[in-house]
């Protein structure tokens, strides 16, 4: 089952409150960033998450400063200092791909059908072998450049 509430809150009476217990950890996790601690090291010590991703997403969720809805678990400072040391370290291993540009690609610009299939349905026929006749059957008319939305 899938968590819809980021940790550190409960809903109690259709409203967000924070939950001590769960809160404590989140302030840690940015305590220990703050410290140098790694994002697997902080996940293993703390029991959050089962990798590095778990924590990164901690580290820049917005909701932890507050909001309408969630209360703050941690000071806008100590949310900047933690995001300048994201930066820092991202720089730092040379993985600041912000500024990198796309790659152009092409894309298929043109769909269409062949008509191949005689249409007639059997006993076997379900949707998911519908669906997979009819995605056999699509052909790429022209490719055009993708221009990242533009024209």
């Amino acid at each position: 089952m899938t968590r819809q509430i980021p940790i550190g809150y409960r809903i109690e009476n259709g409203k967000a409150v924070i939950d001590e217990n769960e809160a404590e950890l989140i302030r840690s996790v940015f305590r220990y960033y703050l410290e140098g601690m790694s994002l697997n090291g902080i996940s293993e010590k703390t029991g959050i998450g089962n990798s590095h991703g778990g924590i990164s997403a901690i580290l820049t969720k917005r909701c932890y400063l507050g909001d309408r809805f969630y209360p703050a678990i941690v000071d806008a400072e100590t949310f900047s200092r933690a995001t300048e040391e994201k930066e820092r370290r991202a720089k730092k291993l040379n993985r600041l791909n912000l500024f990198k540009p796309r790659p152009h690609r092409a894309v298929p610009a043109e769909f269409f059908f062949t008509n191949d299939v005689d249409g007639t349905a059997t006993e076997e026929d379900t949707p998911a072998r519908r669906a997979e006749r009819l995605y056999g059957r699509i052909q790429i008319k022209n490719i055009k450049e993708n221009t990242h939305g533009q024209r």
